[in-house]
């Protein structure tokens, strides 16, 4: 059935897909940070050891919604996790090391950090869903 000027009303897989993984993606940051602030806030617990712990939560809760929700894969979980787990962990790579590289390297205003943290998030947001959606998760959706 067609939308408005004879659009379809049902948007493709991958746009509904990246959708889901933003918002997934979302609340992975919201358990991240909430948690990291319980530990090193109101417990004053190491905030390195414990950014770790985290990271680990915050990946996989979002590793089960983008499994469940985002992707609907099935298959081994286990390897499955540590793929996710390893990949996000390439993408936080990838998104430190464009940063740096633009405060060091790009002209200005690429090289302001908020600038830079625009565009290294947005690189490593691309990153993460093309390795999650055609590695991690096997294409399925």
């Amino acid at each position: 059935m067609a939308g408005p000027e004879g659009l379809p009303n049902k948007a493709p897989l991958i746009v509904r897909q990246a959708g889901r993984f933003s918002l997934v993606g979302a609340l992975g940051f919201v358990i991240d940070a909430g948690l990291l602030g319980i530990f090193t806030q109101i417990l004053e617990l190491d905030p390195y050891f414990w950014r770790l712990v985290s990271f680990l939560a915050a990946a996989s809760t979002t590793w089960i919604l983008h499994r469940k929700y985002t992707f609907r894969a099935g298959g081994p979980w286990t390897s499955q996790w540590a793929r996710f787990v390893l990949f996000n962990g390439l993408g936080a790579l990838l998104n430190f090391g464009v940063y740096a590289a633009l405060l060091l390297y790009a002209p200005a205003p690429a090289s302001h950090p908020l600038a830079a943290v625009t565009i290294s998030s947005a690189l490593a947001w691309g990153f993460n869903f093309a390795v999650c959606k055609w590695v991690v998760f096997g294409g399925r959706g």
